[in-house]
């Protein structure tokens, strides 16, 4: 995994969770075709950094074979739930994000981050094709490359925990989606 060259867009919200689910979008550039696998990596910390945010190698895995070598956009999400006021231990709140590329350095504070709202329905035409990859306005960019689990409203699940997840319930009688969730 390589740190990618350089970041052009980053959208922080916070869901409706309890706790709170921080969501993280951004958008960056290769220098060429074939990359895969992005990811925001977390930094570990010995100590609470001082200024309360969060750092994030941003990654992805470069082509193994001959690639065209062309300024190519990749996007990577991540979803986690998080006790932002408790982040780093007791009264200890997560402030912000930073997220690291090869040329670049984006911080986004939370008090910037706009609410997510997670409907029980998420029709279709929200993601609509022209929009700027890893926006909020299309966010299914970000769906590429993550694992994938369709289930019914009252199938049984596994109860594991993967964050990169995508879980599409359907109404037990129809193909109509009830919600998308991350997990």
């Amino acid at each position: 995994m390589q740190r990618v060259r350089d970041i052009l867009e980053v959208v922080v919200q916070i869901d409706n969770h309890m706790p709170a689910h921080v969501v993280i979008h951004a958008v960056g550039q290769v220098t060429s075709t074939g990359w895969t696998s992005p990811s925001l990596d977390p930094w570990f910390y010995i100590d609470t950094p001082q200024d309360g945010f969060q750092d994030f190698d941003f990654t992805a895995e470069p082509p193994a074979a001959m690639a065209n070598m062309m300024l190519s956009t990749i996007t990577a999400a991540l979803h986690v739930p998080v006790d932002i006021n408790n982040y780093w231990g007791p009264d200890q709140p997560l402030r912000g994000v930073r997220i690291h590329s090869q040329r670049a350095i984006q911080e986004f504070g939370l008090h910037d981050a706009q609410p997510l709202m997670l409907n029980r329905r998420f029709p279709w035409d929200v993601f609509k094709p022209g929009q700027a990859a890893g926006s909020v306005n299309s966010p299914i960019s970000s769906l590429v490359g993550r694992p994938l689990r369709v289930y019914h409203t009252g199938d049984m699940l596994t109860q594991d925990y993967q964050p990169q997840r995508v879980n599409i319930e359907l109404k037990p009688d129809s193909s109509e989606i009830v919600q998308i969730t991350f997990g």
